[in-house]
């Protein structure tokens, strides 16, 4: 399933690039968006650096408030000196091509650097906007944060009688609220799924564990023993009913976390080791 997701990624992001070539340049003016600038390479193909626009002015002055992904073909020495000196919340210009992106995205794409620390009220004000804490507060719960470099809320809950962090994966409040419904669902019943969950872990991953990962001296373990190393360290809850707990592994996997997801309905469905 990932190996089609990914085949089907790379088709459109050949495709864009194959036409991109018919868009007008323009000079655009944006804002760049929480999550700041990264970089990306398409197989063995040249190294892009990546950000995106919260807001951004066309050629014509036309102000748009939708998302622009905006793409720039870079040696990876120029990569990393660009993410290094393009921060959140920065003003940009830059000449380039725009168009839409086979996936329904707007998208950017040319070999212009772009101009840092330009100029420009409205777009200053847009950032001061979205430079304002979004809180919402449930009484069980607590209070959440929005992160928009990641577009969820955070805060810390009690799982078990230990603190945890709690993700709800939710750019805007009302989808927070749909992700509240499904963390009071846990929270209400934390025994059984505190059982459901480290058992579907230890049934996934303590062979992994006894086959691969002893150390030196070290004897199998049980699976009582597998999971009373894990520490519960975050949850993150999806709108849709879908979860994943992250543990800390008690040096089971010499540091790596366990992760664990489902969904409500049909409870624990897969394991790993990640990080």
């Amino acid at each position: 399933m990932t190996d089609d997701f990914l085949a089907k990624e790379q088709r459109e992001d050949e495709a864009f690039l194959r036409n991109i070539g018919e868009a007008p340049e323009q000079e655009i003016t944006g804002l760049v968006s929480a999550s700041g600038a990264g970089g990306s390479s398409l197989g063995s193909g040249p190294w892009c650096l990546v950000f995106h626009l919260a807001a951004w002015r066309d050629a014509a002055g036309t102000l748009h408030q939708d998302t622009l992904r905006v793409e720039v073909p870079v040696s990876k020495e120029e990569l990393s000196r660009q993410m290094a000196a393009i921060g959140k919340y920065s003003i940009v210009s830059l000449r380039t091509r725009v168009a839409e992106h086979p996936s329904g995205r707007t998208q950017a794409y040319g070999p212009a650097l772009p101009t840092i620390g330009v100029r420009d009220d409205e777009l200053s004000e847009i950032a001061a906007k979205l430079q304002e804490p979004v809180v919402i507060n449930d009484p069980v719960l607590g209070e959440f944060t929005l992160d928009r470099s990641i577009s969820w809320f955070s805060g810390e809950a009690t799982w078990a009688g230990a603190p945890v962090e709690l993700h709800l994966s939710a750019g805007e409040p009302a989808g927070a609220e749909a992700c509240l419904e499904v963390a009071r669902a846990l929270w209400d019943a934390q025994p059984a799924w505190t059982a459901r969950i480290t058992d579907h872990a230890a049934a996934e991953l303590l062979e992994i564990k006894n086959g691969s990962w002893l150390d030196e001296g070290e004897s199998p373990i049980t699976p009582e023993e597998f999971k009373e190393r894990m520490v519960l360290e975050s949850v993150t809850v999806e709108a849709d009913g879908s979860f994943e707990f992250s543990y800390d592994d008690g040096d089971l996997f010499w540091g790596h976390a366990i992760d664990v997801g489902g969904s409500l309905t049909e409870g624990p469905t897969h394991a790993g080791i990640s990080g």
